[in-house]
């Protein structure tokens, strides 16, 4: 249960935070989050500032992008720093250490939850990595995405900050 509602915190945080906040993530933006439709061409959906935030407590990386009409965010279950690349799983809800969870906002303000998928950090002081879901869209048929995190700076939650009872 618990595990649902930090994924679910996360992933509310991007749906609010592109309507409330506008374009870019505030401070702390520096590093980009691109997501595109991996279609013939891909469709660039957004590159926006990116930031990230890590809770040592319960594991939680949580990295967001917000538009002016959309946002990203991706919450990852780890334990920084890494030491090594490396992949997580992407599914619907946040579980164990090696799993994700990836949810966006698009321009027409429909919400997306990622089904599948990869996610792949490397190893260094900044986010960065690659990552490609599936989205099923409202007919039931999966659509891919992929994305790429550039030097995206991790801040460290204040103590007390992130744990969820």
């Amino acid at each position: 249960m618990r595990r649902r509602v930090i994924a679910a915190a996360a992933l509310a945080l991007v749906a609010g935070a592109a309507c409330d906040l506008g374009v870019g993530t505030g401070s702390g933006a520096a590093g980009h989050l691109r997501v595109e439709r991996a279609a013939h061409p891909p469709l660039k959906l957004m590159d926006e500032a990116g930031r990230a935030d890590y809770c040592s407590a319960d594991s939680l990386l949580t990295i967001i992008a917000i538009g002016y009409d959309r946002a990203a965010g991706l919450a990852v279950r780890v334990t920084l720093p890494l030491r090594a690349a490396r992949t997580f799983v992407v599914q619907p809800q946040l579980g164990g250490v090696g799993t994700a969870t990836v949810a966006f906002r698009l321009a027409n303000g429909s919400a997306r939850i990622g089904s599948a998928g990869t996610i792949r950090l490397d190893r260094s002081g900044a986010i960065s990595g690659d990552f490609e879901f599936a989205v099923p869209d409202s007919a039931g048929t999966l659509e891919r995405f992929k994305g790429k995190l550039s030097r995206i700076p991790v801040r460290n939650a204040p103590p007390g900050a992130c744990g969820v009872a």
